[in-house]
């Protein structure tokens, strides 16, 4: 072992191992079920394989989809945007437009006669991998002024405007979606990226992820996430902010994220219809069960992903305003309904006390279920020790 500690170890068999096909097909899932849909205005996606479609911006032509904390993948070798959708779609032009932090847009004149010849504009804006990862933080985390200004300077010629964004954070994208029928974002897709990107641009796959984390609608929210503590003066559910001054409230901003922690859309239309709590007065060691109807109204099948928070209303230690304790990807074919049951044992709501105990507390919770953390449905359940604690 000593004197050929390297034995059987080859250089060409881990380069084929690693781009081995297997591999590839599980980056492609990875990528299609990892991004986000967050706004489809009037159907603008998915498009059509016969749309006149006009390609742009600095992310559309690049292998530069691994993000930081890519160990193995060559952006040499990783397909672009342009290469995959040309192969799905039976017209489209592209124009570069402008880089990643170019102010003034290349060869507007020849985009202005692109753009009057197509019937929607794809724009793949975002950051370099290099400005995501360790040691990078920004004070204003946005996309840069000029693909701003050429975006804004694209939706005032008149086409449908699809929006991708590539970042390895989330940013402040209050303007983008503005400017945009449909915001798309892709996150750093990895190897497999553009096809699976093209993939869900032309509704071969399902746009099925999910946010990971809150979005703000400006800067000055930060931090801003799902689970907070409650404050001493919240606002209440249906309050006009001009009913108290002294409140938890911006005069300048909504509280409210542009799209929230557990967010995203689908082509397919589906909603929670009913919601039933089997058991309202359940033991420490009991199970908190849900009985949740879904319909898919559409005529295309999709999946979405069905969410239960808990709030402790009154505790002997502070708890979040909603945690996220239960989810699941629920698939529905066209036209149909399905019923989901969701099964939570009380012992996942244990936490630790002054005495460094970590027990369930006795008392009222709330139970919400929705698609995700902002849209609700609210119900009580009661948990009671039978034995000591």
């Amino acid at each position: 072992m000593f004197e050929n500690p390297y034995v059987g170890i080859s250089q060409q068999k881990e380069n084929d191992g690693t781009v081995a096909q297997e591999n590839k097909q599980q980056a492609l899932q990875v990528a299609e079920e990892s991004m986000v849909l967050v706004k489809n205005n009037n159907g603008t996606l998915p498009l059509s394989p016969h749309q006149r479609v006009f390609l742009t911006g600095p992310t559309a032509n690049t292998g530069d989809l691994l993000g930081s904390w890519s160990w193995k993948g060559d952006i040499d070798d990783t397909d672009s945007l342009l290469t995959q959708l040309k192969q799905k779609v039976d017209t489209v032009h592209f124009s570069e437009g402008i880089t990643y932090h170019q102010d003034v847009p290349q060869d507007w004149n020849n985009i202005v006669d692109q753009v009057n010849d197509v019937d929607v504009i794809v724009v793949a804006l975002g950051l370099q991998s290099s400005e995501s990862g360790e040691a990078t933080s920004m004070t204003n985390p946005t996309l840069p002024d000029g693909q701003i200004a050429y975006l804004r300077a694209l939706q005032a010629l008149g086409k449908p405007i699809v929006t991708i964004v590539v970042t390895g954070r989330p940013l402040v994208l209050t303007t983008v979606d503005e400017l945009s029928d449909a915001v798309l974002i892709s996150f750093f897709p990895g190897t497999m990226g553009a096809e699976a990107l093209s993939s869900i641009l032309v509704g071969a796959t399902e746009p099925t992820g999910r946010l990971p984390m809150t979005f703000p609608e400006n800067a000055g929210q930060i931090p801003i996430y799902y689970n907070a503590y409650n404050t001493g003066r919240p606002v209440e559910v249906g309050m006009d902010n001009g009913e108290a001054k002294y409140i938890s409230k911006y005069i300048d901003s909504p509280n409210e994220p542009l799209y929230p922690f557990g967010f995203g859309l689908g082509y397919a239309n589906i909603d929670i219809v009913h919601i039933e709590v089997t058991n309202h007065v359940i033991s420490s060691s009991g199970t908190i069960e849900l009985v949740v109807q879904l319909a898919n109204t559409s005529d295309r099948s999709g999946s979405t992903v069905l969410q239960c928070y808990i709030h402790q209303i009154v505790g002997e230690t502070v708890r979040p305003l909603k945690e996220l304790k239960w989810f699941k990807k629920i698939y529905l074919p066209a036209n149909s309904k399905k019923e989901a049951i969701i099964r939570l044992p009380v012992n996942n709501l244990v936490s630790v006390h002054s005495d460094l105990r970590s027990y369930v507390d006795e008392g009222y919770y709330d139970v919400m279920v929705g698609l995700n953390s902002s849209e609700l449905s609210h119900d009580d359940i009661q948990i009671k020790y039978l034995e000591e604690k």
